[in-house]
């Protein structure tokens, strides 16, 4: 059987940037540590949270498990306060869209690896 608490890994160029850029998004940072030389980290958007997202040196992953280098999941953010949020991304990161009303209000943001993310209105 599975537990309720799930985690989601991301593949990054550049682990200390990610860790920089969510930290400032708000995410809560735990488990750093160094896995073969290759650094790492969790990261969650509250304590409450029953998921987490393992973050991983791409260059590890094409080292270690290159069949999956090249995957990654497209993540979908939920806020009942699009409006801070969006300002608050705006504030770090000049990759995000434009604040799209349909067919609901969302907005997609680049992180400095250059993944793209989503934030819609719940």
């Amino acid at each position: 059987m599975m537990n309720n608490e799930f985690k989601i890994m991301l593949y990054v160029k550049d682990v200390d940037a990610e860790k920089a850029f969510w930290q400032q998004l708000g995410f809560i940072i735990e488990n750093e540590q160094e896995v073969l030389g290759y650094p790492t980290f969790d990261m969650r958007v509250s304590e409450q949270s029953n998921c987490s997202f393992t973050v991983y040196s791409l260059s590890f992953i094409e080292r270690y498990s290159p069949s999956i280098a090249t995957n990654q999941p497209n993540l979908l953010f939920t806020s009942s306060d699009i409006e801070t949020i969006y300002q608050k991304v705006k504030k770090i990161t000049n990759q995000v869209s434009d604040l799209n009303p349909l067919p609901f209000k969302n907005f997609n943001f680049q992180s400095p690896s250059g993944h793209f993310y989503t934030i819609r209105e719940s």
